[in-house]
């Protein structure tokens, strides 16, 4: 745990707003990375119009990659980050939007059964929800299945997951965009997830899959693969509940986001 936080390292890299904001600071991404945004923004309108959901829940949302997919199709949005400045940065965009009476932002960590709890309170995770883990938020976890779990126990109707690929290329941006962000003393080695793991001071941490390796913690968790798309840099899936496969019960951390 982090003295005086209540949070563990990996959750405290995030929850400090400077970090967080330098990682989702468009200026640092390099230019191949918006090719990426683009194709999982698209993936995920196609999704939700094509199935016809009612509402987008965006999980390590910042200030809001999904919110205007959701705008578009005229949909409920629930937005959830760990980053209370960045929630706050969100709703007050959802306002100036006129947005306030289906979209909403929540701070809370994922981790939690408290936060899950809260978005229950907004959004019928079983009927009509579409989940939306953006921008490789499924790789800054050090254990991607529980965070996958949590949404197969909750029944979730479907989910789009967009992680970085672990091609030559996607390992060269990577190492730039980290460094454009300050990250300091970055390195890599590879994972069990056939990826690549970058590694810096701060206790920054984020992975990349191959898309075997993220298949096969899908499949862990509980989840069926229905689509995939690939790109150099990047894997999109398109995953529902797979009852077969479901664990008879997934124990929530208590860590809560004072």
């Amino acid at each position: 745990m982090v003295a005086g936080t209540g949070l563990d390292a990996e959750a405290s890299y995030y929850a400090n707003w400077q970090n967080s904001d330098s990682i989702m600071d468009v200026t640092h991404l390099p230019v191949d990375i918006f090719d990426l945004l683009q194709a999982e923004s698209a993936f995920l309108g196609k999704v939700a119009y094509a199935e016809q959901f009612t509402a987008v829940v965006e999980l390590g949302c910042h200030v809001g990659w999904g919110l205007l997919a959701a705008k578009i199709l005229s949909l409920q949005y629930v937005g959830v980050d760990i980053n209370r400045r960045a929630i706050g940065v969100l709703n007050k965009r959802i306002s100036a939007e006129c947005l306030t009476e289906g979209s909403v932002g929540l701070c809370g960590d994922l981790r939690s059964a408290d936060t899950w709890s809260r978005i229950e309170s907004r959004v019928d995770l079983n009927n009509g929800a579409l989940a939306y883990l953006p921008f490789n938020f499924i790789g800054t976890t050090r254990d991607p299945v529980r965070i996958l779990r949590h949404l197969a126990t909750k029944g979730c109707s479907a989910a789009v997951i967009s992680a970085f690929n672990t091609t030559p290329m996607a390992i060269r941006v990577r190492e730039q965009y980290y460094k454009n962000c300050g990250v300091r003393n970055v390195r890599f080695h590879r994972n069990r997830y056939g990826g690549t793991t970058f590694i810096g001071d701060g206790d920054f941490w984020s992975h990349s899959f191959s898309e075997e390796g993220l298949v096969n913690i899908v499949h862990e968790a509980g989840l069926l693969v229905e689509d995939i798309r690939t790109t150099e840099l990047g894997i999109m899936l398109l995953v529902s509940v797979d009852i077969t496969r479901l664990p008879p019960s997934t124990m929530f951390s208590s860590t809560q986001v004072p």
